[in-house]
């Protein structure tokens, strides 16, 4: 009743939801060993982002707002929006309502390659006239609970187990293929001479696409010494094809139908074929036999100078150096 009263559909400037920014308050936080990196566990700190939301007004306003978030790529309309009911929880700043987290969690989760690109956005503020109004994410108030979380997330029922891995390693994919986007039968044969580092994603897997432009680099330095990057997903050829229509690759995309040849012969009991995790790093040496596998994201956050260094090497350089052509 109150907000039917006030003056509806005053136009915020529209921010932008920054995980990056969120990444180097986190890092800030100094966790218990100042001289050495953490990771962050990136389901954990997507589920919490309805915990930390906030919107500060430059003078108080009423008890309760609502937000209204929406996907905006650059240059595009906004589209997709999610009303979000916001409660006063000091005199200038709101945080998420409960009624309302579970939904903008759910929101948020279905649309996580928008939230890693910052096309997530707060577009409007629904009850209150035009004023400074600006958006951040808390993280120090939950920073404590996300860096405590040093053990990764337990693989899925049905995912890649460690029987799995130690059954693929020292064995030959030569014979196993993927389906190029054009509809080409390849074989792992075909590249050969080739240090191989498949990269098992999907343009759902948030650290999968947040380490594309690290992969890309990687392949572009290495090149000259026989690395070739494959990535590979086992979505449908138009999910792919769309994605990549935005964001231009230089290197191989393919699909599978399943990755049975990761899963052993005969394959692990109990493992389903769509390895149920993502991302998986998979090393192929120039003799087609697989020398390495990694399963999940790998990135590492560091303090102080080093936090986010975005220039820095992949982490898989350490992974494919000892199996690239010598200087």
């Amino acid at each position: 009743l109150l907000l039917a009263v006030a003056p509806i559909g005053a136009v915020a400037e529209i921010q932008r939801v920054s995980l990056e920014d969120a990444m180097k308050e986190l890092a800030a936080a100094r966790p218990p060993d100042p001289d050495k990196g953490f990771s962050v566990p990136f389901d954990g700190f997507l589920s919490k982002i309805p915990d930390i939301a906030r919107v500060v007004l430059a003078r108080p306003g009423p008890r309760n707002i609502k937000a209204v978030f929406r996907v905006k790529p650059p240059g595009q309309k906004p589209h997709l929006p999610f009303t979000v009911r916001m409660k006063l929880i000091d005199d200038r700043t709101y945080g998420v309502a409960w009624r309302s987290k579970g939904g903008f969690r759910s929101w948020l989760r279905n649309r996580v390659p928008y939230l890693v690109q910052g096309d997530v956005v707060l577009e409007e503020i629904v009850g209150l006239q035009q004023a400074g109004v600006s958006f951040h994410l808390a993280v120090a108030d939950v920073a404590e609970d996300l860096l405590a979380a040093k053990d990764p997330e337990p693989v899925p029922e049905g995912g890649l187990t460690d029987r799995a891995v130690e059954q693929i390693l020292g064995t030959s994919v030569r014979d196993a293929g993927f389906i190029d986007l054009d509809g080409g039968n390849r074989r792992f044969a075909d590249f050969e001479q080739r240090t191989l580092l498949l990269n098992i994603w999907a343009t759902w897997c948030a650290p999968c696409i947040a380490e594309m432009p690290a992969l890309e680099a990687l392949q572009d330095r290495y090149r000259d010494r026989g690395l070739t990057v494959v990535n590979l997903s086992d979505e449908r050829a138009r999910v792919l094809r769309r994605w990549l229509s935005k964001n231009p690759p230089t290197m191989l995309h393919g699909r599978v139908d399943g990755f049975e040849f990761l899963l052993g012969d005969p394959p692990v009991a109990g493992v389903k074929r769509n390895l149920g995790v993502r991302p998986v790093y998979v090393v192929v040496d120039r003799e087609g036999i697989v020398r390495d596998i990694r399963v999940g994201a790998q990135k590492v956050v560091l303090l102080g100078s080093k936090a986010v260094d975005e220039k820095s090497e992949h982490h898989a350089a350490a992974w494919v150096k000892p199996y690239l052509v010598p200087r």
